[in-house]
This record gives C-alpha cells, structure tokens and sequence, in this order.
C-alpha cells in the first residue's frame, strides 16, 4: 500500500507541470471552439475526451470555420501529427507488457507532454506497468477539465484574453528543461535547433513544421545509423 501510494505521489509530481499548462490551455481551446464555431460546448468537450490532439485542436477550429473538407481535415491532421509515429516507436517495448485495451489507450495518449515525461522517466519507473498509464491518464484528465471549464465560460460569456496562446510554448521550456536536467544530454535539443534553423534558412519558414519534422527525421536516422554500424 505504501509502495502504491509513493508511486501516486510520483505521478502526481510529475503531471503536475503538464497540468501548469494544460489547464489554460485547454481553457482558451474551449472558449475558441465554442465562440468561433458556434456548436455547443459539449461538442468542445467531447473532442478532448476523445481526440486529445492538441495543436490539431486548435487548428480543428479554424477547418471548421472555414469548412474545410474532409479530405484535406484528415491530411492536414495526419501531417501535423506525422511526429507521433517516432514516440510509438520509442515506447512501443514499454506498452508491450500492458493488455490490448490499456495499450491502445496508452499510445492515443500519448502526447507531445506525456512523452516528454514517459522518456526522461527514471528505468525503474519506465519498467512499471502503472507509473506510465497513471501519468497518461492524469495529464488526459488535466486536458478534459481546462476543456470544460473554457467551453463553460466561452459559452456563457465574450472573453478576450490575450497570450494565453503562449502558454503551450511555455509548458514547452519547462519539459526541455527538465529533459536536460534527467538525461543531461544536449545533442536532442542541437539537433532540433539545427532542422528548426534549416527549415528557416531553406525554406523561408514555409511548412515549417513539415520542413523541420523531415529534417529532424534525418538527422535520428543518421545518428542510428551511426551509432549502430559506424561506431560499433
């Protein structure tokens, strides 16, 4: 019981930084889909229980407006969140252990946060079945409650609260932060340094994040093949 309650207080510790950014977050994306589309804001709601995407979100909201189709919704989605199919690969050893059910949450889960936390978690902690499911689910819950909470004011009342945007970039430094200060390696953030600052350079900042994810994807690939063919 001990031992269980401990690994709560981990948890809650380490959710507690996402949940510093989550929250607002999730409040101003419930008052931009509720005074921008006009649907209710169950609809608001709903898409965080069962989306959870984020940036894909945000950006649901302007192709609603707009009344995208549903072709380019899905391609536009697919591209913007292309980079979770390198969390998989990462984590698909640490979900192995769990049952389909739980396995198929923990990787729709699995956002850009979680998997700040989940990858620079201690290996101990990696290796325990509950400490990466009950992080996954804290940091959901923390998404759904600022969700509500936004759709609820965005419905009820005209609010305009300026840099709030910001705040998804702020959470952003702290996880780097706290990246550094785990694994005390900075080739990670060279490396995305260099793709951001080449995507900049060659492509003007057109499809940055296209551009940046491709070249950051390279350069994974070079130091792969690298450390497994050249150095060894």
């Amino acid at each position: 019981m001990q031992k269980n309650g401990m690994s709560m207080r981990r948890v809650l510790q380490y959710s507690s930084t996402v949940a510093c950014g989550y929250i607002p977050m999730g409040i101003a994306f419930g008052i931009l889909f509720t005074t921008q589309t006009g649907y209710s804001k169950y609809y608001a709601m709903l898409m965080s229980v069962f989306s959870l995407a984020g940036s894909a979100q945000f950006l649901s909201v302007t192709l609603l407006v707009n009344k995208v189709s549903f072709f380019n919704v899905f391609l536009i989605i697919l591209l913007v969140n292309a980079r979770h199919f390198f969390y998989g690969l990462y984590t698909f050893d640490l979900y192995r252990k769990h049952c389909v059910i739980k396995r198929l949450y923990l990787l729709f889960a699995l956002t850009d946060e979680t998997f700040s936390i989940i990858s620079t978690l201690p290996k101990t902690l990696q290796r325990d079945k509950n400490t990466p499911l009950y992080i996954s689910v804290l940091n959901h819950m923390w998404w759904v409650l600022g969700s509500a909470i936004g759709a609820i004011l965005g419905s009820s009342m005209q609010l305009d609260i300026p840099g709030i945007g910001f705040v998804l970039t702020a959470l952003f430094v702290v996880l780097l932060i706290e990246m550094l200060y785990q694994q005390r390696r900075a080739l990670p953030v060279v490396c995305a340094c260099i793709a951001a600052a080449a995507s900049l350079v060659l492509f003007r900042g057109q499809h940055f994040l296209i551009t940046s994810l491709a070249i950051g994807a390279l350069l994974f690939f070079a130091g792969v093949v690298y450390a497994r063919f050249i150095r060894s």
